[in-house]
């Protein structure tokens, strides 16, 4: 069963959209975003790390047909870009009466992290976020089409007419590659040619691959270590021993960075082992023996064949 915190975590994650397609038009970040009328109608009471904001409204309602943001304290960080992946405090609430949307609120639960490269998230998140310096605190009031549409969202209350409050404090900006101390690589195993704007070329190395799972930094990253709970992001290529053929890459067809709960199952028991304990920052070479990978039967799409090691270069670039 959930804690408080994790279902605050939880439900934040469905009305945010991390996980389901935005409800509203898909319409891309705008440039800059303004404080015009509405949002200064909204009076904010700050959140702390174990209280969440409070809001109250000058009128009965708040409503805007375009985003408008208000910064309450600027930050002296870099502005968002259309790409980054920011980490967050946010609390929403529904423009109709000021009330908040239940669950939603990360100020006293774990911090949301925010993919602006991912259009199929709500526009309103995004635009709301957009140019603001990282350290800055913002109301946003957010505009039904760039949030829960024409049909609005009944499990959260919120009508199809319904803007959307938003109250935020940017906390960092993900890396977008490995940054630390380069690793000089043992001459036994394969070597990497890291591409930014393509899957990494590794050579494997001639003779016969280890029978247990190898895991060498090639970067010793600076930053938080990983713990089994986390939410890690990551980029990776991944490679065949038996041929270096590359089965897999985040750095394929414009996807994003990748994102899994760390310990949980939910990937390969060698990346469950190699990513906890390892730095923000890090790049792992990853040489996985079909006991940590995916065993006698091989990949479902077949790609990877039965008794196959694999080779991964894993780049870790934030966690929440």
């Amino acid at each position: 069963m959930l804690n408080s915190r994790a279902r605050a975590a939880a439900a934040l994650a469905a009305a945010a959209a991390l996980t389901l397609t935005a409800c509203g038009d898909d319409e891309a970040p705008a440039e800059e975003t303004t404080s015009t009328g509405a949002v200064e109608q909204v009076e904010v009471e700050a959140g702390t790390d174990d209280k969440a904001p409070t809001i109250s409204l000058e009128e009965q309602s708040v409503s805007v047909e375009e985003t408008e943001v208000k910064t309450l304290e600027e930050g002296k960080g870099a502005p968002v870009a259309k790409d980054d992946i920011v980490t967050m405090d946010v609390a929403l609430f529904n423009g109709k009466d000021g009330k908040p949307i239940e669950g939603t609120e990360t100020y006293t639960a774990k911090p949301l992290a925010l993919d602006m490269g991912n259009e199929e998230l709500f526009a309103g998140l995004r635009n709301g976020v957009l140019g603001q310096k990282v350290g800055s605190s913002a109301v946003a009031v957010l505009p039904p089409k760039e949030m829960f549409g024409e049909s609005g969202n009944e499990q959260f209350g919120v009508g199809a007419t319904d803007s959307i409050v938003m109250v935020y404090d940017l906390k960092s900006v993900m890396l977008k590659e490995a940054k630390g101390k380069e690793v000089k690589p043992k001459g036994d195993l394969p070597t990497v040619e890291y591409r930014s704007d393509q899957p990494a070329k590794i050579t494997m190395p001639k003779g016969k691959a280890p029978k247990d799972t190898v895991v060498e930094p090639l970067i010793e990253g600076e930053g938080e270590k990983i713990a089994k709970g986390d939410t890690a992001y990551v980029t990776y290529t991944g490679a065949l021993w038996k041929d270096g053929k590359v089965f897999d890459s985040s750095k394929n067809d414009g996807r994003r960075p990748f994102a899994f709960p760390v310990g949980s199952g939910q990937v390969i028991t060698a990346w469950d082992k190699a990513v906890e304990g390892s730095s923000v920052g890090d790049r792992l070479l990853l040489v996985v023996p079909p006991k940590d990978g995916y065993g006698d039967q091989g990949s479902p799409d077949g790609t990877i064949k039965k008794n196959d090691t694999i080779v991964f270069v894993v780049d870790i670039l934030g966690k929440v």
